[in-house]
């Protein structure tokens, strides 16, 4: 069965998965460090996979989703220096069911081309994918697999960050559902301007999002925060964790596929 190392490098995290098959049989999430050599990063997936009793030498295909310019490089040689593979890459020019249809195709983010295909071949469309990560993006493709674009607004983590900093004195809080929308203390008001007030920014997107899109339109989520999500706001109508793994796995498939018909 083939083996595939999946990476996907976000500014904040980067989620790395190993596929036996289709099926994705571990994953784990580590901080982004555009310092890192390939060396370092080498030595940290090697140990995660021995724990696994996994090797850098058994995998048949590296497959990575990449939105951090300074790590482009790095990827690359640590694909080809240790796990002896040329890795595939998402982007624009990949074979795929879906169109791009923003004013500059090439601003859209690998993560997002790796969710759109994946998540037309799984769910039908039309769909709404909202990937709550360092930013919350709320992409929309209709009937016809034409990805119009979406909305960016800043992530759950960020706007946490944002709000100790500027104002050192509020307590941390935990992200979960204050008793009331009118918080009777620091905490709970904190929990309804934040928790509840993402949600509301999210419901209000999507509600005038399949204004456009049709009443019909799946909305799905993702993201290391979307199980917090998934159970606040039912406009969600279903949370896939993996979805960014699986779809880069997905399109790696598909082109390489496509490479060996033409070989």
């Amino acid at each position: 069965m083939q083996k595939t190392l999946v990476i996907d490098a976000g500014n904040s995290n980067i989620v790395i998965g190993y596929f036996l098959g289709d099926q994705l049989v571990y994953h784990w999430r580590v901080h982004t460090d555009r310092k890192k050599m390939v060396d370092e990063y080498a030595d940290m997936i090697e140990s995660l996979l021995r724990k696994h009793d996994l090797s850098m030498g058994i995998m048949d295909n590296v497959a990575i989703s990449n939105v951090v310019p300074a790590l482009q490089g790095t990827l690359e040689r640590l694909a080809r220096r240790y796990f002896k593979c040329p890795p595939f890459f998402v982007g624009i020019d990949n074979k795929m069911d879906m169109t791009i249809k923003i004013d500059n195709p090439a601003e859209l983010g690998a993560d997002l081309i790796a969710a759109g295909p994946y998540a037309m071949n799984k769910y039908g469309l039309p769909l709404i994918i909202i990937d709550f990560g360092t930013a919350t993006t709320l992409t929309a493709i209709n009937s016809q697999g034409e990805f119009l674009g979406g909305a960016i607004s800043p992530g759950l983590a960020v706007s946490c960050e944002a709000l100790y900093t500027y104002a050192p004195h509020l307590p941390h809080i935990r992200l979960e559902s204050p008793p009331s929308t009118i918080g009777s203390n620091t905490l709970h008001a904190m929990q309804s301007g934040i928790l509840l007030g993402y949600k509301y920014l999210i419901e209000g997107l999507v509600t005038d999002m399949k204004k456009i899109l049709g009443t019909e339109t799946k909305v799905i989520a993702t993201g290391g925060l979307s199980g917090i999500f998934a159970g606040v706001s039912q406009i969600i109508d279903i949370r896939d964790p993996h979805l960014v793994l699986e779809g880069i796995k997905f399109l790696s498939d598909l082109n390489g596929k496509e490479r060996n018909e033409k070989d």
